[in-house]
């Protein structure tokens, strides 16, 4: 193909490649508003219910609100519908990046093949061989360039997950609690990557024989603000707290070392509210996404920074 075919491609691949971040943005809103009119839906029926409850009078049933029911509907559609629509866009986002590492590197073939026919003519102009050959570094300067950029943006935005063998090995790691302490994993309505992240560790934790409730999702309602308090940070990371009994607790600690060794943040809550109930129980809540690299990226960005400490010494 020729070299300005390719030239004019990679560009149309690029402004391709920045059109669906806006995409991404808008179905997330998307997911944003349906998630609000969730809650607007789930505030009227407890306002609905509270009505009647204080009323203390009992009656017939009342016909079911419509608006209620369209709009309940409504909500989960948007949310659907953005959650769909993240996923659409982050498959084309991929095929786009594909794309263009695939021209970028017929580029720089083309101009590695046009620099060694240069250097086999024996008339060629000994300015026009160099300024070929600066050519060709300098598209493989931005070969390099676009892989590290792109490398960091996976870095930042890739899903947490947990591999077959990794889930494997954390459940032979966690194997001396099989069948003596049970599990409950939790995480917020509508977010999806960390959906996909506790049943990974579902399965993880099922494979080490460990009772484990089916991963289930909740709706927080915050408390209104005030003008001037302080702006509560949002808590991030897979965050566990347990019954008082030494097994739970255990347990607890050792699913967070396993996460940390594997470049997952995971922590045991500050004071946590431990539940007297008799049977041992382990709770885990996956809260969003940290920000940063997170699994591999995350443990090879603690290599490089240690060698890099290493080597100023």
């Amino acid at each position: 193909m020729d070299e300005l075919v390719l030239i004019a491609k990679l560009k149309t691949l690029e402004a391709s490649w920045a059109s669906l971040d806006s995409w991404l943005k808008f179905w997330i809103f998307l997911v944003v508003v349906g998630v609000v009119v969730e809650l607007v839906v789930i505030l009227v029926e407890y306002s609905h219910e509270s009505h009647e409850f204080r009323r203390g009078i009992l009656l017939p049933p009342t016909r079911p609100s419509m608006v209620l029911l369209v709009f309940g509907l409504l909500g989960a559609g948007l949310v659907a519908l953005g959650v769909a629509g993240e996923f659409g866009t982050h498959i084309k986002a991929g095929k786009v990046e594909s794309d263009m590492r695939s021209t970028t590197f017929a580029l720089v073939a083309i101009a590695d093949q046009k620099a060694e026919e240069a250097d086999e003519r024996a008339s060629i102009n000994e300015v026009e061989a160099a300024q070929l050959r600066k050519a060709a570094g300098q598209l493989q300067k931005d070969a390099e360039t676009e892989r590290l950029a792109r490398t960091k943006i996976e870095a930042r935005v890739a899903w947490r997950h947990l591999t077959e063998l990794q889930q494997s090995e954390l459940g032979a790691a966690l194997g001396d609690f099989s069948n003596r302490v049970g599990a409950s994993l939790w995480f917020e309505a509508g977010d999806t990557e960390a959906g996909i992240f506790a049943s990974d560790i579902a399965r993880a934790l099922t494979a080490a024989h460990i009772v484990v409730q089916p991963p289930a999702n909740f709706v927080t309602l915050r408390e209104n603000g005030r003008f001037g308090d302080a702006i509560k940070p949002i808590s991030t990371g897979v965050i566990l707290q347990s019954t008082k009994d030494e097994r739970s607790r255990l347990l607890a600690d050792a699913i967070v070392k396993e996460l940390n060794l594997r470049g997952y943040d995971a922590s045991r809550q500050v004071n946590p509210p431990f539940d007297d109930r008799p049977l041992p129980q382990v709770w885990l809540n996956v809260e969003p996404r940290p920000e940063g690299p997170q699994g591999e990226f995350k443990l090879k960005a603690e290599r490089d920074a240690k060698t890099k400490q290493g080597n100023s010494r």
